[in-house]
């Protein structure tokens, strides 16, 4: 039995994620039917029951709500995995770091939010946009702003 995870992100969630996120992401989904063919080949039998179908669907739901979160930059790295436990435990592996990472994310983050600045080729919605998610990151490592 799996122990409730006290991660940053899964404060962040609502309640309907939440719910995904216990039962899902946290538990695993067991409810797909496996079956080996003759030429040795795995596959992933389509659900039949009712209780199969709202597993595989509470399951994309989850893989959802988890590939949504991932930077644009990291989406590559996680998008083939097909269980959301295990894009759940990549991403916890990936993003976790130690303390000093963490300290030295802070203080690119602080170094990012002082010289920030907009250029006119840029323009003024993707320079909200990328301030959004510079005051976001800061927020997500806990420093003032």
């Amino acid at each position: 039995m799996s122990q409730p995870v006290n991660d940053d992100y899964s404060q962040h969630l609502s309640d309907d994620e939440a719910s995904y996120h216990e039962d899902v992401i946290q538990n695993g989904n067991s409810k797909k039917r496996i079956s080996t063919g003759k030429d040795g080949v795995v596959r992933i039998l389509p659900p039949v029951s009712v209780a199969e179908i709202h597993a595989v669907e509470k399951e994309r739901k989850a893989r959802t709500i988890l590939l949504m979160e991932i930077p644009k930059e990291h989406l590559r790295r996680f998008h083939g995995m097909d269980d959301a436990k295990d894009i759940w435990e990549a991403i916890r592996t990936r993003f976790r770091g130690n303390a000093n990472s963490k300290k030295m994310q802070k203080v690119v983050l602080k170094q990012q939010f002082e010289a920030f600045s907009i250029s006119s080729s840029e323009g003024l919605e993707k320079g909200y946009d990328r301030f959004q998610q510079l005051l976001s990151q800061l927020e997500a490592h806990g420093a003032e702003v």
